[in-house]
């Protein structure tokens, strides 16, 4: 909790997005955490763009993935590929 003499500096929603990349990768300093906690706390609408970042995140991992394996691939672009052409031919 902050005392008197160091306020929480407050995040606005812009700021809040911005930091979200470093946050997800586990990345944000502490210094930086603390506001935004205090921040998702309290916006919804950045809890919902938090949560969408993350899903998007879950989604690249998979796709990230070989399909029989399940090993990460060193190329994302590749795996994406060739999870299209077998989703996606007749």
């Amino acid at each position: 909790m902050s005392s008197p003499s160091h306020p929480t500096p407050a995040l606005d929603c812009v700021q809040f997005r911005r930091l979200i990349p470093l946050h997800v990768g586990g990345d944000l300093s502490d210094a930086g955490q603390h506001p935004f906690d205090h921040h998702a706390s309290g916006c919804g609408d950045c809890t919902e763009h938090l949560a969408g970042y993350r899903a998007q995140c879950g989604l690249l991992s998979t796709y990230g993935r070989d399909l029989e394996s399940g090993r990460r691939t060193p190329d994302l672009w590749s795996s994406i590929e060739r999870k299209l052409d077998h989703r996606w031919r007749p």
